[in-house]
């Protein structure tokens, strides 16, 4: 079998590969037909976990599709290990799963953020046709960050946890951690999957996410407002715009920093 092209690179020494769309590790029963010509060198055969997981770090891929066993370790440690690499984004991961072992892997994979399981044999079509529909929220969460660690930093800068916006706000963030690219687009990628979570209109969504962070800066410690947005509080703007809060709040969760006393 033809080494694909990062391998070729790691043998010299460097890593010259572009991001890829797609990283796909799998031994026999899986057929990438036209998925081939769009991955790019992206099929790794039977490849072991550490260099799996390498490929996968580095590249950054959109989807990452393993087999559910590989040599050293399995889909669910790669979970874990890429939950906690804190990437700018993580992928949307499905597991390639044997014949038989399919209620085995959901109880082993329950938790992690694996997005899907598909049975083997498969093709390149079908993995295509799965992640069809996936969005934010589908990416692997990042290690570390939930309600409480959310919570913590939000109550410090006088957000109250009653208020519904707040719970909107929190949402947000967990979900901007999993891909830090769409601080660019909220409005598009971020807003939207929050409203179908709770059910709401993306309008109506904002809009209370505002209300709580006006209430927040009314009621909470300058000091420690200023301690985790510094410059972009002043005296002409008054307080950092939405997408200021979530991506401030984001990066000190995924560097696991606290606001300072």
């Amino acid at each position: 079998m033809c080494k694909p092209r990062c391998e070729v690179a790691r043998r010299k020494g460097a890593w010259k590969v572009k991001k890829a769309e797609w990283v796909i590790s799998a031994a026999e029963g899986f057929e990438p037909g036209s998925l081939a010509m769009e991955i790019n060198g992206g099929i790794l055969g039977m490849a072991s976990y550490e260099y799996t997981r390498e490929v996968a770090v580095r590249r950054m891929p959109e989807y990452l599709a393993v087999d559910m066993v590989m040599p050293g370790a399995d889909a669910c440690e790669l979970a874990r290990v890429i939950s906690r690499s804190r990437l700018n984004a993580n992928p949307v991961m499905l597991a390639l799963v044997p014949r038989g072992m399919m209620e085995v892997s959901k109880a082993l994979t329950r938790g992690l953020g694996i997005y899907a399981l598909v049975q083997k044999p498969a093709t390149g079509d079908e993995l295509r046709k799965t992640v069809e529909k996936a969005d934010i929220r589908d990416r692997l969460p990042c290690y570390g960050v939930n309600g409480d660690s959310i919570t913590g930093i939000l109550r410090q800068i006088g957000f109250s946890p009653a208020r519904r916006g707040t719970r909107y706000v929190m949402t947000a963030i967990e979900l901007l951690c999993r891909d830090m690219r769409c601080v660019k687009s909220m409005s598009g990628s971020v807003y939207p999957v929050v409203a179908d979570i709770y059910g709401e209109d993306k309008t109506r969504i904002v809009q209370a996410m505002r209300r709580a962070m006006d209430s927040a800066w009314s009621s909470g410690s300058p000091e420690k407002q200023y301690s985790l947005f510094g410059n972009s509080i002043d005296e002409c703007r008054g307080k950092p715009t939405l997408t200021q809060l979530c991506a401030c709040v984001a990066e000190r969760l995924r560097s696991g920093m606290e606001i300072d006393k």
